[in-house]
Formats: structure tokens, C-alpha cells, sequence
């Protein structure tokens, strides 16, 4: 998909957090099987709290 950035944190071993797409007037058919958030994995000892 073309007119995208994808954002990493540092914090996060700079890990991708994000996908941004530009505006636009008509949206491509895939975006409609996109979810808006995602659960984000477990990982290491915290969380197990």
C-alpha cells in the first residue's frame, strides 16, 4: 500500500506500534477486514500480575 508510514517506539526495542495511512476520498476494499486495535502479545513476568 502506497502513502504510509509506520511508526516504531524505542522504548519497545523499537518495535512497529503503527501503521498511518493518508486521507483519502474511497478506501481500498482490504481495509474494511482491518481491526481498528489489536490486543497487544504477552510478554515476559508483568504479565502475569
Amino acid at each position: 500500500m502506497e502513502d504510509h508510514v509506520v511508526l516504531t517506539e524505542s522504548a519497545l526495542d523499537n518495535r512497529e506500534v503503527a501503521i498511518v495511512f493518508r486521507a483519502r476520498e474511497e478506501w481500498p476494499k482490504m481495509f474494511k477486514f482491518l481491526k481498528l486495535y489489536r490486543t497487544a502479545p504477552v510478554t515476559g513476568t508483568e504479565a502475569r500480575l
